[in-house]
């Protein structure tokens, strides 16, 4: 059977309420705007292998992949970027669809327990062969309902490791990014830090902050910053640090331990790296 999901368009009406029948009066709830977009999905968008991982991930989370869909539902109530008037979103080539699927789930979505999605997975998730702003070509683009990955194209076949790296990190940071600043994560306050201590990268390094960026650094961009770092630094250069910094490998642990017990999250699976003894 064709299983087909639908999403029915929004409409905005706005009443005057002297021409309402019965009237109205000031008490009355405010009307608010629905997050949907308007526009009617339908799922399975096609027929190959990949449409049913989409599907499947439908009917668990409720959450649209898309990668046929109107050129600016992407930009709806942008956040990551401003002025989107002047972005193009160039949707992704068929024969390029099974890799960029199947990345999104090995690199992302398989990666975290089906429990930590609930209440933080956007609406829409959008495939992009890129994205551009005149010339340059972000990896990602966030709305409040939204998180639009660049770059399924053909990078994503016979990726090479770099490639694979530099994928799952973009991918990875614009989600914890997005549930970050739309407050859908509470960082552990375990990793809370006096950070107006970190005065230089130096001292950044001795509390723990293997990143080094201190500049107006608070928990939550500590966090965001900290995930960036372990997912792209190499194991050699992180090892370095633990050994240069041992205060570094000591939060790193406690990183690994507070995710693993508040959330069961695999940190080292995640990242790819050895994070501990």
């Amino acid at each position: 059977m064709n299983r087909k999901i639908f999403l029915k368009p929004v409409v905005f009406v706005f009443a005057v309420c002297s021409f309402m029948i019965g009237g109205c009066n000031q008490d009355d709830d405010p009307i608010v705007p629905s997050e949907a977009l308007s526009v009617k999905y339908v799922l399975p968008q096609g027929n190959e292998k990949y449409d049913s991982l989409i599907l499947d991930f439908y009917n668990e989370n409720k959450i649209f992949i898309l990668y046929e869909y109107g050129a600016h539902d992407p930009l709806w109530n942008i956040q990551s970027i401003e002025g989107y008037g002047i972005y193009r979103i160039v949707p992704p080539k068929k024969e390029n669809l099974e890799a960029g699927v199947n990345s999104l789930f090995d690199l992302w979505l398989d990666l975290y327990p089906g429990e930590f999605f609930v209440g933080r997975l956007p609406h829409y998730i959008y495939l992009a062969d890129s994205i551009w702003s005149g010339y340059s070509n972000a990896a990602n683009l966030t709305t409040n309902i939204s998180i639009t990955f660049g770059n399924i194209n053909e990078s994503l076949q016979n990726m090479t490791a770099t490639t694979k790296s530099t994928f799952k990190k973009n991918i990875n940071s614009a989600f914890w990014t997005y549930i970050i600043d739309n407050g859908k994560f509470e960082v552990p306050v375990a990793l809370d830090l006096d950070y107006s201590l970190a005065t230089d990268l130096i001292a950044g390094y001795n509390m723990g902050i293997i990143h080094g960026s201190t500049y107006k650094l608070n928990l939550q961009e500590d966090f965001k910053k900290t995930i960036d770092y372990l997912m792209s630094t190499s194991q050699t250069i992180i090892n370095m640090r633990f050994r240069s910094y041992p205060a570094c490998k000591t939060r790193v642990q406690l990183f690994v331990s507070e995710m693993k017990r508040l959330h069961d999250i695999d940190l080292e699976l995640l990242t790819g790296k050895v994070l501990t003894d």
